[in-house]
């Protein structure tokens, strides 16, 4: 079932004109503890009449990486990278510290793949998660595991409370390169396995990303430029607090709207309702000049 916003309800050929939204919370972010912002703006999209399906991808990023088959892959992509290293006779200074963290996520390799499983489940255990003991203990595995995934795309940097990479997220030039880069950014191979797949089987036409942490940026960023590369007809905006903060920046930086089409600032709900209402009428516009003048073409 589609709805229209209440004030925004068009009919051509006695059908409702749908508008189906998909918002999106996405990686890195603590898993600990969920973000407010979608179920805020999730809530008064649907008071307001609209559908909308929220989507917290960090969360799925975690199931899906944190698994034994998946750690497996990893595992096997490291001992490969290793391998090659280790062929060379001299190792150049700039490698020493990738040959360091490669060996030393290798030495715990095996056990936590075996184990990462269980540590979830004990994580999320309303008793298992108060005995202090093997609450360090599986979120060292934890941990280990993102180590793990962080040296199969070195020199990127997996944390349970951050991301980094080799690119600086202030500089929009180079967040134009990390979003392409698949040899160092993991989340080009997991949204094309995973979330993209999933996104387009709901049919959105608008896609909000929210980005509320610096960590967010690549994987948020690199998300949205996927999205439009797939359908250049999706409407993807980004909004949070690391955009409202650069909004005297943005102006001057025009390059970054070849990732996404709009930017929401500060308190969203009534801005991104205004977004989808103009959307809405736009789309109802189009239809019924076509409808009316279906041989005209726009010069």
């Amino acid at each position: 079932m589609c709805l229209i916003g209440n004030q925004s309800k068009k009919f051509l050929n006695g059908a409702i004109l749908c508008m189906k939204i998909t918002l999106i919370f996405p990686p890195q972010w603590t898993p600990s503890y969920p973000h407010l912002a979608l179920p805020s703006l999730t809530a008064f999209l649907r008071q307001e009449g609209y559908e909308v399906d929220q989507r917290d991808v960090n969360i799925e990023f975690y199931e899906k990486i944190l698994t034994k088959k998946q750690l497996r892959f990893f595992y096997e992509r490291l001992e490969a990278k290793f391998s090659n290293i280790e062929d060379k006779n001299t190792l150049p200074p700039s490698k020493t510290e990738m040959y360091r963290d490669m060996g030393k996520a290798l030495i715990s390799a095996s056990y936590v793949v075996d184990k990462v499983e269980n540590a979830k489940r004990m994580l999320r255990s309303e008793t298992e998660f108060f005995n202090f003991e093997m609450y360090l203990m599986n979120n060292a595995i934890i941990k280990a595991g993102l180590s793990l995934i962080s040296s199969a795309y070195y020199p990127t940097k997996f944390r349970l409370d951050s991301f980094s990479m080799e690119y600086r997220p202030n500089s929009y030039q180079q967040i134009l390169a990390a979003v392409k880069d698949k040899k160092t950014n993991p989340f080009i191979e997991f949204y094309e396995r995973y979330t993209i797949p999933s996104i387009f089987s709901k049919d959105p036409n608008l896609i909000g990303i929210s980005i509320s942490g610096i960590e967010q940026v690549f994987p948020g960023l690199t998300l949205a430029s996927m999205v439009k590369q797939k359908d250049k007809n999706i409407h993807v905006t980004i909004g949070g607090n690391v955009f409202t903060r650069l909004i005297k920046e943005i102006p001057s930086n025009p390059i970054l709207f070849s990732l996404f089409d709009s930017i929401i600032t500060y308190e969203g709900e009534n801005a991104l309702l205004g977004l989808i209402n103009h959307l809405v009428v736009s789309k109802t516009t189009f239809l019924l000049i076509w409808e009316l003048f279906p041989n005209h073409q726009s010069s």
